[in-house]
């Protein structure tokens, strides 16, 4: 039986129903036209959000500009098998090109399956996964290693070398060390003192444009993985805050900042909170840039965090990790009484369980978008605008819109 809240599980059985074929995860629909993917993912959405937040709330969806080979992070993994080494996706099956990423990606797997063939390589023996990431022009790959010595260093070199020379715009690369061999890529968990990160060409950052703003991302640092929607993606999710001149606005989860540059040119004020000093001080640096009247804060983002960073605040941009918001999250936000919030799923099936919470903090919904951030796949990225209900009368808050005399009150 099909749980009504599992988005992952209606959309595959639509899938199903509409007589088309699952590819193994994470490229389930890789194999259907864009057209036909779209058709069935609406159908599903439209029936999820209804379950999530009721029949009124309208909703509307956004399109992948790139729906094939728009990945902007790719990830393999090594198995090693009694004779051999190879490459393979999460799933364990063998390293194949896939048609969600970049052909530069595939050439640089391509290449480290190569590599692995050489059981007396230095570097093979220690590598655990390959991380190819940045933008469609400039990448950066990160090999995760499980020791690190002078031997697997120049091996490690001269692959890197190689790689730049088979693949010219991987312009910066960097090796990581996770000597407790995690199933995940980085691990943000280690208790390891000693070297745990190692450049070996380039910077310790990539820069992307969205929407004619500059922003620097972090090798390491938290990015969405389609570059293609970005403009589209954040000037939707700015307007659905609807930050007015003069406004305080939370950008909680901040990243590298790409909600709170896009509003810093209206609002009064801007508190930026992420847990990931790196990504915070890149947030710095494109608020500084952009002259905000703003504040990056490196911590958790928890009901103490932000008591202690916020004195007042009337929109709220909410981006929390797969995981959802930390407890106490919505409540303590709602306490400040903001006019609109705005919380960006990447978890589809947190959208009810929020929500729920967002109205026991006096919230109602508003108005949600679907992001095709993820095309070929069975997930989904979706905003949702909350406003604050009237004490009175139960029904949403607005107040008179100011506007900036500068293109409607934002930065194009």
């Amino acid at each position: 039986m099909i749980q009504r809240h599992n988005f992952e599980e209606r959309l595959r059985a639509a899938v199903v129903a509409a007589g088309f074929s699952l590819e193994l995860e994470p490229h389930a629909l890789a194999s259907l036209t864009y057209a036909q993917e779209s058709r069935v993912k609406k159908s599903v959405i439209a029936e999820h959000l209804r379950y999530s937040l009721g029949p009124d709330v309208p909703w509307s969806f956004v399109p992948s500009p790139k729906p094939r080979h728009y990945r902007t992070t790719s990830r393999r993994i090594v198995r090693n098998a009694r004779t051999s080494s190879y490459l393979a996706f999460a799933n364990g099956a063998p390293t194949a090109p896939s048609v969600l990423e970049p052909e530069e990606h595939g050439r640089v797997f391509a290449f480290v399956s190569d590599v692995l063939k050489d059981r007396r390589n230095a570097f093979a023996k220690v590598l655990q996964h390959v991380i190819v990431r940045g933008t469609y022009d400039e990448h950066v790959v990160i090999f995760n290693v499980h020791e690190l010595d002078a031997d697997i260093v120049r091996a490690a070199r001269s692959a890197i070398a190689a790689v730049q020379q088979l693949v010219p715009s991987v312009r910066h690369a960097w090796l990581y060390v996770d000597p407790r061999r995690s199933r995940y890529y980085l691990d943000s968990d280690r208790l390891f003192s000693g070297v745990q990160q190692k450049r070996m060409t380039g910077e310790s950052v990539w820069r992307q444009t969205v929407n004619d703003i500059l922003f620097q991302v972090g090798v390491f640092s938290f990015s969405q993985v389609n570059l293609s929607i970005l403009d589209t993606f954040a000037s939707t999710v700015v307007a659905m805050a609807d930050v007015r001149t003069g406004d305080a606005v939370a950008d909680l989860y901040c990243g590298y900042g790409l909600f709170a540059a896009h509003v810093s040119d209206v609002a009064s004020s801007i508190v930026a909170i992420d847990a990931d000093a790196t990504t915070v001080a890149n947030a710095r640096y494109v608020l500084q840039r952009r002259k905000a009247r703003a504040k990056a804060v490196a911590a958790r983002v928890t009901p103490t965090t932000l008591r202690a960073a916020i004195r007042t605040m009337d929109v709220a941009i909410i981006d929390p990790p797969y995981s959802g918001p930390d407890e106490g999250v919505i409540e303590s936000v709602g306490s400040f009484g903001p006019r609109r919030v705005v919380q960006v799923y990447c978890n589809a099936n947190d959208v009810r369980r929020c929500s729920q919470s967002w109205k026991r903090a006096g919230y109602t919904p508003v108005k949600a978008t679907a992001f095709d951030m993820f095309p070929g796949t069975l997930d989904i990225e979706i905003a949702v605008s909350y406003e604050k209900h009237t004490p009175s009368t139960g029904t949403t808050s607005r107040k008179p819109i100011q506007r900036s005399q500068r293109n409607g009150g934002r930065r194009s």
